[in-house]
């Protein structure tokens, strides 16, 4: 649905799962007052527009999962320092994690699961977005390793790697998070001592680490 302030503006484009086809049209840039754009589980296709979607400054909330959108992330989304959700989660996105999203001091969900041409580095991210929440990146082509300061986001609840390939150790710092509620790790060729790890995670409800290689045993405490 559509909600307007008292000014008549709109501030809130709720068009999920409408039958939507087409492109994003570029005019979307004139709602200058939106804080919630939802355009998820349409048939939208193209590119996001990001000359237009950069000028929603109030934009909080980003929704365009399970579209038909492709081409690269734009560069412009960087610059919505209100975002605090940005979901982008199955399309057919590709590229690298521009470095202007390192400048959204108030993220707090990052939803790329399944665009499998998204690739390059993300762990500068991960670090600068300290009020992150939810961050699930399955099914991404992202390279690296996961970085020991994950540790630091204290607030992350819902956490997900899964069948991505990424190199390396889980972290030990992972075992900091005692606010984790989801833990999804399967399918990587990563190794993890999982005795020093998820026993600390006193809030886990959720724990996926099929087709893996790690060591120890699950603690009796979890």
């Amino acid at each position: 649905g559509i909600v307007c302030n008292d000014r008549g503006s709109i501030i809130i484009l709720d068009l999920k799962a409408e039958r939507l086809t087409g492109r994003i049209p570029e005019e979307i840039g004139l709602l200058k007052e939106l804080t919630v754009l939802d355009l998820s589980r349409n048939f939208l296709e193209g590119p996001i527009p990001g000359n237009a979607v950069g000028k929603l400054t109030k934009l909080e909330k980003l929704s365009l999962e399970y579209n038909e959108l492709g081409s690269s992330l734009p560069s412009e989304i960087g610059h919505l320092t209100e975002l605090t959700s940005l979901a982008v989660n199955f399309n057919y996105l590709t590229g690298t994690l521009p470095s202007e999203y390192i400048r959204l001091p108030k993220l707090a969900a990052f939803n790329s699961n399944g665009n499998i041409g998204l690739t390059g580095p993300f762990q500068e991210h991960l670090i600068a977005w300290t009020n992150l929440q939810e961050f699930f990146i399955p099914g991404t082509r992202f390279t690296g390793s996961i970085p020991d300061e994950i540790g630091e986001l204290s607030d992350l609840r819902r956490l997900s790697f899964d069948d991505t390939i990424l190199g390396g150790t889980v972290p030990s710092s992972l075992r900091k998070l005692t606010n984790l509620e989801t833990l999804f790790l399967g399918s990587l060729s990563m190794s993890m001592n999982m005795t020093s790890i998820i026993g600390n995670l006193s809030s886990l409800k959720t724990l996926q680490i099929t087709r893996n290689n790690f060591s120890g045993i699950i603690p009796q405490s979890y």
